[in-house]
């Protein structure tokens, strides 16, 4: 239940996921954490319910407005004064942008696919082509499945998601960092998919017609939070 508000929150009630041991810091919120989890119980561990229950709470819903004071008074919002603001996760990141595109492609199940890559890229890291074995890209709508189903190789995982601080996944990471690079500006000016999502989006924007205040305003609504965590759920 710890992760979960942490995955809505940026943080979780127990700050250290990792860790709730003697060593770990002490929920900011006791109370919270023992209902959510016998919420969670009591719906037959029913994720989908928890997280909607979290979505549609007064506290997820504050505006996300950052006061002087109430930043000298609580930074780091654990207090749960205002709505949480974060940077989304890298997989998040590149479903967000697919789904305001209209790219997405929502299929579920099936083997993992493998999305856009720079070339040659495994055989750079893993020296010889005869070891490192050949990335053979999917075309068509495989191109734009949710991120959970793209094929990740430890020893050389996707750059683009990579540059925004996924875990390379060769050791369990609880928390992730987040961090402010040029590189991240650069993957989203360049990398195909976001250059054919950003471009789609534009069709999207062009195709409702109108006055150039009006396309610009069906774009906002399409890439609003709200909207996107609908698309992308």
């Amino acid at each position: 239940m710890n992760r979960l508000w942490q995955l809505h929150f940026g943080t979780g009630l127990v700050k250290t996921v990792e860790d709730f041991g003697t060593q770990g810091d002490p929920p900011s919120h006791p109370q919270l954490l023992d209902w959510l989890a016998t919420e969670l119980i009591r719906t037959g561990w029913n994720i989908k319910s928890v997280q909607k229950l979290i979505l549609t709470s007064a506290t997820y819903r504050q505006s996300g407005h950052l006061s002087n004071g109430m930043y000298v008074r609580d930074p780091e919002n654990r207090l749960l004064a205002r709505g949480p603001r974060f940077r989304m996760s890298a997989e998040m990141i590149r479903d967000a942008a697919l789904a305001a595109s209209g790219l997405l492609n929502r299929q579920m199940g099936g083997p993992s696919v493998r999305p856009y890559q720079p070339a040659g890229l495994w055989k750079e890291v893993d020296g010889l082509a005869e070891l490192a074995g050949v990335y053979e890209q999917d075309q068509g709508g495989a191109l734009y499945r949710r991120s959970v189903y793209t094929y990740w190789k430890r020893g050389s995982p996707p750059p683009a998601m990579v540059v925004f601080d996924a875990p390379v996944r060769e050791t369990c990471a609880m928390r992730r960092s987040r961090t402010n690079t040029p590189l991240q500006s650069l993957v989203l000016l360049n990398d195909p998919t976001c250059v054919e999502a950003a471009r789609a989006l534009a069709e999207r924007m062009l195709g409702a017609g109108g006055s150039p205040e009006s396309i610009v305003a069906v774009g906002f609504r399409l890439v609003s939070p709200s909207r996107l965590k609908a698309k992308c759920s």
